[in-house]
């Protein structure tokens, strides 16, 4: 009997699995949340990923773990004396023959470059040989004056142009990383050390600029997730009670396999600043990745669905900034630009589809719908969420969907109060990533409009990451907009060298490669159009123009 039980409930168990299970989201136009968090903030780079960085819209870059460049001890003359392990007490900081700044100059250039602003982190990058993990504690007593000179010459340097320096507009100043860790040793790398070289330096960066923002500790995720107090609370508490400046506190998260446990965490740091006196303080998450070298997370679906569950988490939790780990080289973002073209993984494309939003339709509406898992922050718990906004004259909405960890297959969009008369003309683009390996997939239809809008996106189980961009484009009858198929791929479709195109009408399209990177721009004229593929690899393309895209492959 107990055999006959048990194949009996298989039986019903894969009967269930093998049906279409829906989860439906409602979206309503007509509602205004107000803007978007920023959220395109990550550790180091851009190195050569500059076009990459530009195409996630990447706003804030913190200096930490370029390995020499903007750690202290790299660009200060004989300060750190690794022969003796100790500081030279015959330093004189206030010299500009102390310092030597052509390569953290170029690291800071870089993030200027791609139209980033340095998020200054003044301490050490992960220890590695001659890295001081020592308290830079003055020669001959215990206080930190010194080391707050050096961040203050730092900081004149790129804010004041001190020693032919810059006078860059850098707000957020953190002092020191995870000292709770390997970055801070005993015997006199005790937290009161910490806090008190911290309301030193502090103290002398606030002389110099009362408009920095200044914060720390970058607090590790074990004191976070462990709520262990000493830098916590009471770290916060001694800010408060020495007058201290805590303008920003600043912590970190990994083995967060439950995106949305972030909300539990970020919403307890508010807590517990808002009872230690400082409720204007901003929540800054400076490390966050789920896992690093963990190949299930990188580059994959499931690690784009990881990153768009945290940043659409991010809009209800009371957390200001969250900086990705990395955005180059460890848990990255982007690989090294490539023929003048930038090569987003697929965990960087869920950053771009953010851009998209926060840069065009930056106004959040109401979307309901997600089934999330509060706590459990080391599981993979039930996870699909949707984040929906629109541009401020409402033709264009943006609707990014993260299928993180769900029983569901198939996603139902219904966007209702929309302004959209039947005369008007609506282009739906739809682009996903699933699989695995995993692959991005892109599509584009019109149709005419109306009140409401019903979407539907069977075979889309998790992980995946699905975003829509709804525009109106026109009217009908306007020229060039009235037909769908504006322009049609002709045989062959596999094609090798050759692909023939047809066109309504004069008109400029690119071909795109399964990035999304623009190959080529092709001038159509009106009717047929020979394309020449050589030098393809063969794979997936796409030729878009005139609000169409079609799909070609090439063999």
């Amino acid at each position: 009997m107990k055999v006959h039980i048990l194949l009996i409930a298989m039986m019903i168990g894969h009967s269930i699995s093998g049906l279409a299970q829906t989860i439906t989201f409602d979206i309503d136009h007509n509602s205004a949340l107000g803007p978007l968090k920023p959220f395109r903030e990550v550790n180091i780079g851009p190195d050569s990923c500059k076009l990459g960085y530009l195409k996630m819209g990447i706003r804030n870059i913190r200096t930490h773990d370029y390995y020499g460049p903007c750690d202290y001890w790299y660009y200060t003359n004989n300060y750190y004396l690794p022969s003796t392990n100790s500081f030279n007490p015959s330093f004189d900081p206030t010299l500009p023959a102390s310092y030597n700044w052509v390569e953290t100059d170029s690291a800071i250039n870089r993030i200027l470059a791609v139209n980033a602003t340095p998020y200054f982190r003044l301490g050490i990058s992960y220890p590695q040989a001659g890295v001081p993990t020592i308290p830079p504690i003055d020669p001959n007593n215990s206080t930190f004056t010194t080391i707050a000179s050096v961040f203050k010459h730092t900081a004149m340097h790129y804010t004041a142009g001190w020693d032919n320096g810059y006078t860059h507009n850098i707000e957020y100043w953190e002092i020191w990383n995870e000292p709770d860790g390997i970055f801070w040793s005993l015997p006199n790398g005790t937290p009161l050390n910490y806090f008190k070289m911290y309301k030193t330096a502090s103290d002398s960066l606030k002389l110099l600029n009362p408009d920095f923002k200044i914060g720390g500790p970058g607090a590790l995720a074990g004191t976070i997730v462990a709520h262990n107090k000493i830098y916590y609370d009471n770290f916060i508490n001694y800010c408060y009670t020495h007058n201290a400046s805590l303008d920003f506190y600043s912590w970190h998260l990994y083995g967060c396999f439950n995106p949305y446990s972030i909300k539990n965490y970020a919403d307890t740091v508010r807590y517990v600043l808002d009872n230690n006196g400082f409720p204007d303080a901003e929540s800054h998450i400076t490390e966050i990745n789920p896992q690093l070298g963990n190949i299930l997370y990188d580059n994959t679906a499931k690690g784009a669905a990881h990153v768009a569950s945290i940043l659409i988490t991010g809009q209800d939790a009371h957390i200001d900034q969250i900086y990705w780990y990395r955005g180059t080289g460890l848990g990255k973002l982007t690989f090294p630009d490539k023929n003048g073209q930038p090569r987003l993984t697929f965990n960087g494309i869920s950053y771009a589809f953010y851009n998209w939003m926060t840069s065009e339709t930056d106004n959040r509406i109401s979307s309901t719908g997600n089934q999330v898992v509060n706590f459990f922050f080391n599981r993979d718990t039930t996870n699909v969420m949707t984040l929906a906004s629109k541009s401020f004259t409402g033709d264009t909405v943006d609707i990014l969907v993260s299928n993180y960890n769900s029983v569901f297959n198939e996603i139902d969009l219904h966007l209702t109060n929309t302004p959209w008369l039947p005369e008007h003309l609506i282009k739906i683009e739809q682009y996903t990533i699933s699989g695995q390996p995993a692959t991005l997939t892109i599509s584009a239809q019109m149709i005419t409009g109306g009140n409401t809008l019903a979407l539907t996106t069977p075979s889309m189980p998790a992980p995946s990451v699905l975003f829509f961009r709804i525009s109106k484009v026109g009217t009908v009858g306007s020229p060039g907009l009235n037909n769908p198929e504006m322009i049609s791929l002709i045989y062959p479709n596999p094609a090798e060298d050759f692909a023939a195109i047809i066109s309504r009408e004069e008109t400029q399209a690119y071909l795109l490669d399964a990035s999304l990177r623009q190959l080529q721009s092709i001038f159509l004229k009106k009717g047929e159009n020979m394309v020449n593929l050589a030098g393809l690899a063969p794979g997936i393309y796409y030729i878009t123009a005139d609000h169409i895209i079609k799909k070609l492959v090439v063999k």
